[in-house]
């Protein structure tokens, strides 16, 4: 399997036995842990967190492993900085008509371009709807 971004609903749904995916997406993510080939951004680390913290009443166990997972390079995450904001900006710009695309995704999109990647795990249809070749998993 080839290094493949999460996103935060790919983190949700990870954990959250209830979410109608969680079975392949577990599946995937696993996969990806074993093979230390997944990636995620610091925006969804965040977006993640405070998630995690509204709708669970004892997140701190999914955070604890979320970090141990990083601390041991099972996940690689990206900081954004300012040449990732560029491009983010850049596709915002470029898609300006899709208004319900958040930044985070851009700064998703932004992470896959400029580290060569192509597969993400997501539960939208961004990724799709811009059409810039990325392979939007479980299909």
């Amino acid at each position: 399997m080839e290094k493949t971004l999460i996103d935060t609903w790919g983190l949700i749904a990870f954990i959250n036995e209830k979410e109608p995916k969680h079975r392949e997406v577990s599946r995937l993510i696993v996969s990806l842990l074993k093979e230390k080939k997944a990636v995620i951004t610091g925006d969804i680390f965040n977006e993640y967190t405070t998630g995690l913290f509204r709708r669970i009443p004892e997140p701190q166990e999914f955070l604890i492993k979320l970090t141990r997972s990083i601390y041991l390079s099972e996940i690689k995450m990206i900081v954004v900085n300012e040449k990732i904001i560029e491009r983010a900006c850049q596709l915002r710009l470029k898609y300006r008509d899709h208004p319900q695309i958040s930044f985070t995704d851009f700064t998703s999109m932004a992470v896959l371009q400029l580290e060569n990647m192509t597969q993400v795990i997501s539960g939208d249809k961004h990724f799709a709807l811009v059409n810039l070749g990325f392979n939007v998993l479980p299909g």
